[in-house]
């Protein structure tokens, strides 16, 4: 039947566009009709049109679509109403998101997520419970498309089953596959008809002013190395990019950069943007300092408050990333991946996994299939590489219909277009690994995203990723890797999850640790880290002279060391190949077991993902950490084992027994250890 967009595309070229559906009719072109044409040749060109779009629809009968439109119009009359048309709806979608999506389901649809528009249109104008200037508007825009259509829908008789053309109507812009290339290749974008789009994905209030960070870049080259990478004692510029997603111009925009990260000091916290107009964007430049780093990467919280002199003021969040790498075995939560879309099945799902007991997941719970028309994106926070990291590795295991539904790794460069690394469809069949080379990209702000679409017709298990890396990941399942503190010594254990033929053994690295709370995470259930350079580069000293070997549970006894100072320990497994990977863990040794049973307080609190605990054993004992919510319902055990005297840190992770995010709320902290217990109040913000 045509696209409407494919019609405002050769506006400049062309006065009329005959078209059926999305490719020329299968049978081809029946050039009989053109035969009037020479009968009579000075046919006018509507004439002719007509007579080629009628012809081809009595062939068949009305079961098929085509129609011919006059472009030469479109500029001066569709246009005009059509924004009219996409502005009411952006204003109405808010409040009358059901009524509009509704409409939406109604109207015709060709070559999904396409519409019919002038259907949609007549949906909207038939619904009193509407606002009157929406449905004028509709009244408008159905108006001018009759007079739009020379042949085949409106005007023909038996009708083909659509109205003229279709128009571009996925329920989530930003996750559709053909986003970038809709905004970025065709000029139909300078119609209104994709503010809509955006404002019917997420709707929103649509107050004079509203403004949302939309992504930032860096500029070390005065504070800094100038390779672009935020890094340790540089001072960095930030450029932020605001947008106004207001009815009205946002005045004289003014932002204030704060963040709760103790490794960034705001040295230029207030940045102009001046003024905003309706969906435009403006940036504003802050400048950072960044301290000594005991770990990398880091991924800070940060906060701009922005204001304006229409007494409008609003608060927006974004990760920000310092230093290179990236590792997550799907073990410690969500993190900082961030999930959305069409149908958005995307969760941590315990029913599959390469590295136990947790995996991401596009799909139904376990073995639940996913669904239809599905369009939805787990994305990663800014990430670098450099020459010893440039390269992703993950593990995937799939089943979904093959060459109609897929899963693609996609990767986004310095806020540019998506990228398509990979794409998988059918079946794996078990899980199997998978990597891409990054070496291009060395030194630039990298996104990564796993993106999975579904038609309308047969569903399968889905989609699970694990283990996700830049790098080399660590091969050994680890069951645990702790530090246990004596005097003046940490006795290092840990032990593996089965026996690794290639293993040679493992070596141990130590250094002085800044802060205890590391991005650097203790590891448990299989593990995957990767470093970034050379360990002596930050710091890190060898403890043991010859290969630790064994099997099973291995010891090791660091002595030597001071008492009441935190270190930081690295383990690296060797195999028979020389390949070397690294874990990572942290202990505090003193000159005597603590004199009392205390629970510290936990940091960061309020947390979003995950906070450490840290208690104080005087003799050794059994110990449980479990979370209740305020009606005194247990919802997570975070630890149940025997463990020594001593100081501890555990990391507990917001997800509840049933696999689950804890929502955002009040939680009561219960930490018994023998006869003792203790209680605490940890607040979840998401």
């Amino acid at each position: 039947m045509g696209q409407i967009e494919t019609a405002y595309q050769l506006k400049d070229y062309v006065n009329i566009v005959i078209s059926s559906e999305a490719s020329e009719p299968g049978d081809g072109w029946d050039y009989t009709a053109f035969n009037t044409a020479r009968v009579n040749p000075s046919i006018s060109p509507r004439a002719l049109s007509t007579n080629i779009v009628e012809y081809y629809l009595d062939f068949y009968g009305g079961s098929v679509t085509q129609s011919a439109q006059d472009v030469s119009i479109i500029e001066s009359q569709v246009v005009p109403v059509l924004n009219e048309f996409a502005d009411y709806l952006w204003q109405y979608t808010y409040y009358y998101y059901d009524e509009i999506s509704q409409a939406r389901s109604d109207a015709n649809q060709w070559n999904p997520p396409n519409k019919d528009i002038y259907d949609f249109a007549r949906y909207i104008s038939d619904n009193s419970s509407l606002p009157a200037d929406l449905i004028a508007s509709a009244d408008d825009f159905c108006s001018v498309w009759e007079t739009y259509i020379i042949a085949g829908g409106l005007h023909y008789h038996p009708p083909d089953e659509g109205y003229g053309a279709t128009v571009w109507f996925p329920e989530s812009i930003s996750t559709d596959e053909n986003e970038d290339r809709y905004m970025n290749e065709l000029i139909f974008h300078e119609t209104h008809w994709d503010e809509f789009l955006y404002m019917f994905e997420d709707p929103y209030p649509p107050d004079p002013v509203y403004l949302r960070f939309v992504s930032y870049t860096v500029d070390d080259s005065e504070g800094g190395n100038g390779n672009g990478v935020p890094e340790q004692d540089e001072s960095v510029d930030i450029t932020v990019k605001i947008r106004n997603y207001g009815t009205d111009t946002a005045h004289n925009v003014v932002g204030e950069l704060s963040t709760d990260n103790p490794y960034i000091e705001v040295e230029v916290g207030t940045a102009g943007f001046g003024d905003i107009p309706h969906f435009e964007t403006a940036e504003g430049t802050f400048t950072i300092r960044i301290e000594d780093i005991s770990s990398f990467p880091i991924f800070a919280n940060m906060n701009i408050h922005l204001t304006t002199s229409d007494t409008y003021e609003t608060d927006e969040e974004f990760i920000f990333t310092i230093g290179y790498g990236f590792a997550d075995d799907v073990e410690d939560g969500e993190g900082y991946w961030t999930h959305r879309g069409n149908n958005d099945m995307w969760h941590i799902d315990t029913y599959r996994y390469h590295s136990a007991t947790h995996s991401w997941k596009c799909g139904g719970e376990g073995s639940q299939h996913y669904g239809n028309m599905m369009s939805c994106m787990l994305e990663s926070p800014v990430l670098y590489v450099n020459e010893g990291i440039a390269e992703l590795n993950l593990w995937t295991w799939y089943h979904i219909e093959a060459g109609y539904d897929k899963g693609y790794v996609d990767l986004m460069v310095e806020d540019d277009d998506w990228i398509r690394l990979k794409t998988y469809t059918g079946s794996s069949g078990s899980w199997r690994s998978d990597n891409v080379d990054l070496s291009a990209y060395i030194n630039k702000p990298l996104m990564i995203r796993f993106f999975f679409v579904s038609d309308y017709s047969q569903t399968y298990e889905g989609w699970y990723i694990d283990d996700i890396c830049l790098g080399d990941t660590l091969n050994v399942d680890l069951e645990y890797f702790r530090a246990i503190p004596k005097d003046r010594a940490c006795l290092l254990e840990w032990q593996t999850v089965e026996v690794d033929p290639d293993l040679r053994g493992f070596n141990l690295y130590r250094r002085e640790a800044t802060s205890p709370n590391s991005t650097l995470k203790e590891l448990s259930k299989s593990s995957s880290l990767s470093t970034s350079m050379g360990l002596s580069d930050i710091g890190y000293i060898k403890v043991n002279n010859e290969l630790i070997t064994g099997y099973g549970i291995y010891r090791y006894l660091d002595d030597g060391l001071i008492n009441n100072v935190d270190y930081q320990y690295l383990l690296e497994a060797v195999y028979s190949d020389n390949s070397e990977n690294l874990a990572s863990t942290y202990g505090t040794p003193g000159s005597q077991n603590p004199l009392s049973f205390t629970v510290r307080k936990n940091y960061p609190n309020p947390f979003s993902t995950d906070t450490t605990i840290v208690f104080d054993l005087p003799e050794s004992s059994a110990v449980n950490i479990s979370i209740y919510d305020i009606s005194g319902r247990k919802v997570l055990t975070a630890l149940d084992e025997f463990m020594e005297a001593g100081t501890h840190r555990v990391k507990l992770v917001a997800i509840s027994d049933e696999g689950r995010m804890l929502p955002s709320g009040v939680y009561l902290l219960r930490l018994s250890a023998g006869e003792n217990y203790c209680i605490k109040r940890i607040v979840i913000e998401r």
